[in-house]
């Protein structure tokens, strides 16, 4: 797409009608002199506009929530000609245009630019209609050329250094044989079943899933074993008025916790409440990655009572020794609920985001419940 100046249109159009109808040589030569000198220029900017290209790196832009990062853009010169104005151009999903002058191609062939980005949220967005803009010398006119229609970026979770020290669970999830909880036997195939999302990349049944055109995946048969029990709160009643803020947050302080347990060998049994109840089994790095893509489309809605479901199924998290519970904000019906609990075995160590009342965690340090405040821990 080719846009040229109002200004000059006027002007040659005044010029043409002084030497069409004024018998003067010097309009002439002017109209000439400059239609010559537009021709050549716009020639220049074809050339230019046909043998330059702008890339990313890679395929998608990774990037973490509130990280500040400058993503390059490489912009190569073929014909080696001077570049005497370039210009980047792009929208990120439907916000207001970004622009970005790129310098140093006037004599070179290659170079870099750097465009900053930032988000306040995790999810997937979209790079639309990510442009360059030629302009001539003489800055009449512009050539816009379309680099990439839609350009994905993934936004991850934030991954914090926190002060902690990561405790081993008594279900720790191993290879043999045990008298306490279970471990599927990766041999064993009880069933084939449609694919879920958060079902890991592994389990699917290939040959299957390409004879239907749709993912099939495969339950095994259990043998003994045991792993750490987190249970994950993203009921958005409970989320209070900074929601977004505290969604945040808090996906950011499981996904931390989780990547220490990683570290030090130790697997997860996670289970996060919302509209459904999803369950993931965390033992490898593939399983921590499958998580982060969860949480890429993953948010907090409205489901069942959190306290409720909690105590539903208290037969099945007997089972479990300790048991992390991961919510916003301790209230006094959790506090209540965590009491009666307690009287059956069961302990807890509770991970907010530190925005609960004093009278509350009082009341769990009377009961020996640990609590583990995120604002706090935060190296």
């Amino acid at each position: 797409m080719i846009k040229v100046k109002f200004k000059f249109i006027l002007l040659y159009i005044a010029l043409f009608l002084l030497q069409l109808f004024i018998n003067e040589k010097i309009f002439f030569i002017m109209f000439y002199g400059i239609t010559i000198i537009v021709v050549i220029e716009l020639i220049y900017l074809i050339l230019i506009y046909n043998f330059t290209t702008a890339k990313f790196k890679d395929n998608e832009i990774i990037l973490k929530v509130k990280e500040k990062r400058n993503i390059k853009v490489f912009i190569n010169n073929k014909f080696s000609l001077p570049v005497f104005y370039l210009k980047l151009a792009y929208r990120i999903n439907n916000e207001n245009e970004v622009e970005t002058v790129v310098s140093d191609l006037f004599y070179r062939n290659n170079v870099s630019c750097n465009i900053k980005m930032y988000f306040e949220r995790r999810g997937e967005d979209i790079i639309k209609n990510f442009e360059l803009y030629f302009m001539d010398f003489l800055n009449i006119f512009t050539l816009r050329k379309l680099a990439y229609k839609q350009y994905k970026i993934k936004v991850y979770p934030y991954i914090r250094k926190l002060n902690i020290k990561v405790k081993y669970s008594n279900h720790k999830l191993n290879d043999d044989v045990s008298t306490k909880g279970s471990l599927e036997d990766l041999v064993q195939i009880k069933n084939i079943r449609k694919y879920y999302l958060g079902d890991p990349i592994k389990r699917i049944h290939w040959k299957i899933s390409a004879k239907h055109s749709e993912f099939f995946v495969k339950d095994f048969e259990s043998i003994s074993g045991g792993n750490q029990l987190i249970i994950f709160n993203m009921n958005q009643q409970d989320y209070g008025i900074n929601k977004i803020e505290n969604d945040e947050d808090m996906v950011s302080f499981l996904c931390s916790v989780i990547k220490l347990y990683l570290l030090k060998n130790q697997s997860i049994d996670l289970r996060i409440f919302s509209k459904d109840i999803d369950n993931f089994l965390i033992k490898y790095n593939s399983d921590y990655s499958m998580l982060m893509e969860y949480f890429l489309k993953k948010s907090i809605e409205h489901g069942d009572n959190f306290i409720d479901t909690i105590v539903a199924n208290a037969a099945f998290y007997k089972t479990f020794k300790d048991i992390f519970l991961f919510t916003p904000i301790i209230t006094r019906e959790l506090v209540n609920n965590l009491d009666a609990l307690n009287n059956i075995g069961i302990k807890y160590s509770i991970f907010h985001l530190g925005k609960s009342s004093i009278d509350a965690l009082n009341s769990l340090d009377i009961l020996q419940i640990k609590t583990y405040a995120f604002n706090s821990m935060i190296l």
